[in-house]
């Protein structure tokens, strides 16, 4: 936007240069078409009076040739005549001619005051555009300051609206991870509800042997008499009990290690249910804000 608007600002000061150079031209034009209106009045004034001083230089002379004494010569008459037609003929040409420059002069005049009159015109004209100028300028100067507050305004809401999506967007983040240790969490779960049920099965598998062993003590008396047929099976049994025991106590290793898995997993849960709950009360007090 700024480079418009310098932009604009140097047309419309080019502009005002040459309509201020032009109104300075026509009013120095209109000055020398006045001053010369005013010289050719001048002259045209001073006509008359040379008019009057022939007239009576021509009235002199005929006076003093009505003045020469009765009885002169018939040469000097014709002389005296034909002086006087000479000046009459020469006097009607002076007044053709002094008509004729009068008219010319007055032509000349009317076009020059028709011409200051389009030039004082020209003049008014040309200032009412300036002015009318000036005021487009200005009104296109307050406009493009509103228009410039506006895009300052926009650009702030821009960038607060980024970071508040950059807030967002790393909120969006936590909770992804959160759901994928709450994912975490629940296969774990299934793992140690898996591991519980085979205990139950290993416990009463050990249960069985135990009221097999039992079973075997009660007998042993029985047995002792049937040592020989029974040695092999005695045996046997003793295999599979070692065999139980063995299992028994993996079982019991395998049930602390689960029981171990499961506090673990309880406590990350505990964990992740809390920063879970802050990351929700913070999520609600952004939405509030």
């Amino acid at each position: 936007l700024m480079p418009a608007k310098l932009s604009n600002e140097k047309n419309v000061n080019r502009t005002k240069e040459q309509l201020s150079d032009l109104v300075l031209t026509l009013r120095h034009r209109r000055i020398a078409v006045e001053e010369r209106i005013r010289q050719d009045k001048r002259n045209n004034d001073d006509l008359p009076e040379y008019r009057r001083n022939k007239q009576k230089s021509y009235t002199n002379a005929n006076v003093q040739n009505q003045n020469v004494p009765f009885g002169s010569t018939r040469s000097r008459r014709s002389r005296f005549t034909n002086n006087c037609l000479i000046s009459s003929n020469v006097f009607m040409r002076f007044r053709l001619i002094q008509n004729e420059v009068y008219n010319i002069y007055h032509i000349f005049f009317k076009q020059a005051e028709a011409e200051v009159a389009a030039l004082n015109r020209r003049i008014q004209l040309l200032e009412e555009d300036l002015t009318r100028a000036e005021e487009r300028l200005k009104i296109a100067t307050e406009k493009l300051e509103e228009a410039s507050k506006a895009a300052d305004e926009s650009e702030r809401v821009r960038k607060a609206l980024e970071n508040r999506f950059e807030i967002e967007d790393d909120r969006c983040t936590q909770l992804e991870k959160l759901a994928m240790v709450e994912a975490d969490l629940e296969r774990a779960e299934e793992r140690a509800e898996a591991g519980e049920n085979k205990i139950v099965e290993l416990e009463e598998e050990l249960r069985v042997v135990g009221n097999n062993l039992k079973s075997l003590e009660v007998s042993e008396e029985k047995a002792l008499q049937r040592e020989d047929s029974y040695e092999e099976h005695i045996r046997q049994l003793s295999q599979r009990l070692k065999e139980a025991e063995t299992r028994a106590e993996f079982a019991e290793r395998s049930v602390q290690k689960l029981q171990k898995e499961v506090d673990r997993l309880e406590d990350d849960a505990a964990n992740h249910r809390a920063r879970n709950h802050a990351l929700q009360e913070a999520i609600l007090e952004a939405a509030a804000q």
